[in-house]
């Protein structure tokens, strides 16, 4: 096991020889995913939206390693070389991980912690605690990188005019997917619709619309937040549907069918319209493939 210094000077090593940009990749095998490699991807993904971050965070092919040595963590590989990191079992170890991996403490401490506060809000939510999820969300969306939502939210709209995948706003047929395909599938349009880099400003956007609104004062405060979501992510459902609860809260129908004729048009086909809904908060709200995987078998 490798600490997280020695991972840090295997990964700046090229850098500092003038070679290209530090790189660390995951794998994608299924013996590292059960060790947490996709929350930890995840997480490395989220954190390295700050500008400051220098390192390229990529996933890989399986390299196999498992069947070379039994592993205890899962593998990734610091400009080619393959290393371990430890096992991680919820969104705050993820993090943790990710942050250390990543090897610039002082340069991403401040989005460290807004990840942070990020997934207490999550907790406080699924707790039914409104209150305190607004708060965490908040603190959440002001620690993010200077000028974060509107860079992306530009970037994200130029990505939704050129989407080489598929025509953009076309999602994916789930229609006769078996368990594995269908999670490979919603794994795939996750990530094309809301990029790790920018998915845990999203769901903090979306989860404190959603708070606001239970709340029951917040209204205008919670259609703004809808529409920053629908800006960052356009091709997401889940920002379409708060944005037309959000409209429906502050009277504006039109915009109320507008938002929902949108979030219809962009939710997987194959799906029950509450199965869709259901789903996709959940993949906004979690910094976990595990739930991702259980809800995912059990719609099926």
């Amino acid at each position: 096991m490798w600490t997280s210094a020695a991972l840090l000077i295997l990964a700046w090593t090229p850098c500092l020889l003038g070679a290209a940009r530090p790189a660390l990749r995951f794998c994608s095998g299924s013996v590292c995913a059960g060790y947490g490699a996709p929350l930890v991807l995840e997480a490395a993904q989220g954190l390295s939206c700050d500008p400051a971050c220098e390192v390229t965070v990529a996933t890989a092919t399986c390299m196999k390693a498992c069947n070379k040595v039994p592993l205890d963590g899962m593998a990734v590989f610091v400009n080619g070389e393959q290393q371990l990191l430890p096992e991680a079992t919820d969104g705050a170890a993820s993090l943790r991980i990710a942050f250390e991996a990543l090897g610039q403490p002082k340069a991403l401490e401040a989005t460290r912690q807004a990840m942070g506060r990020k997934l207490a809000g999550d907790a406080a939510m699924q707790d039914g605690d409104a209150g305190t999820a607004v708060a965490e969300y908040s603190a959440a969306i002001s620690g993010a990188p200077r000028g974060m939502l509107e860079r992306e939210a530009a970037a994200a709209s130029d990505a939704a005019s050129t989407d080489g995948s598929q025509p953009p706003g076309t999602p994916p047929s789930l229609a006769g997917l078996g368990p594995s395909r269908l999670a490979v599938a919603l794994a795939k349009e996750r990530e094309r619709t809301m990029p790790g880099r920018v998915r845990w400003l999203y769901g903090a956007l979306v989860g404190r619309s959603r708070g606001y609104l239970a709340t029951g004062g917040g209204a205008s405060a919670a259609l703004q937040d809808a529409r920053d979501a629908t800006r960052l992510c356009p091709l997401a459902p889940a920002g379409w549907w708060q944005l037309r609860e959000a409209a429906a809260a502050s009277g504006d129908a039109a915009l109320a069918a507008q938002a929902e004729e949108a979030a219809r048009r962009l939710a997987p086909r194959g799906m029950a319209d509450e199965e869709a809904r259901r789903l996709l908060l959940t993949l906004t709200l979690t910094l976990t493939l595990t739930l991702t995987l259980t809800l995912t078998l059990t719609l099926t």
